[in-house]
């Protein structure tokens, strides 16, 4: 029985993935036929980048079910989401010469269409295409990404995901260690 209920979850996982890619090619072609563009842009900010993406990821639960499968574990929809978020961020920093951010710090605004959690999605996808893509430094550690920061606003016109990459100046540390009590012994 318990085999049968995570045959049905992998199902499951997978159709609704399927749901997820019929209705993006649906928006996307009702997006042309409007002369609406979807693609990811760049933009060169000072001390950074901002990277727009024409969706957001979706929810952690649609690709945290894992199942067994010769000998490892693995997840079809964990590996498929993976994919096309570093594909959609490679796109966007396509012709990008300047040089990795180190150390950066990235904030991620998902502009949703409707309520949901700051935590229901996460940055491991968007912050490894961005290392991977060369807007960070070679790796994503807390030596050349010690921050990350993201929120969600609401726009039901436009969803999408802006994606900021900084020069890190310890600003989040500074006012960290300057809002601390002072310890009455040195």
């Amino acid at each position: 029985m318990l085999n049968e209920i995570i045959s049905f979850q992998k199902d499951l996982t997978l159709i609704q993935l399927q749901l997820e890619k019929l209705k993006e090619k649906f928006e996307k072609n009702e997006l042309k036929r409007l002369n609406i563009d979807i693609s990811p842009k760049l933009e060169i900010i000072p001390n950074g980048l901002k990277i727009s993406l024409p969706e957001h990821p979706p929810k952690i639960t649609i690709y945290s079910k894992v199942q067994f499968k010769n000998g490892t574990f693995s997840s079809d929809a964990y590996i498929e989401v993976r994919n096309r978020w570093y594909s959609l961020i490679k796109k966007a920093l396509e012709g990008y010469n300047g040089p990795g951010i180190k150390p950066a710090l990235v904030y991620i605004i998902y502009y949703v269409p409707g309520k949901c959690d700051a935590d229901n999605f996460t940055t491991k996808f968007i912050i490894d295409g961005l290392m991977y893509a060369g807007a960070i430094a070679k790796d994503d550690n807390y030596e050349y990404v010690p921050d990350i920061a993201q929120g969600v606003r609401l726009d039901t016109e436009n969803p999408r995901t802006e994606v900021y990459v900084l020069k890190h100046d310890n600003q989040f540390l500074n006012y960290i260690l300057a809002s601390q009590p002072r310890s009455p012994h040195p």
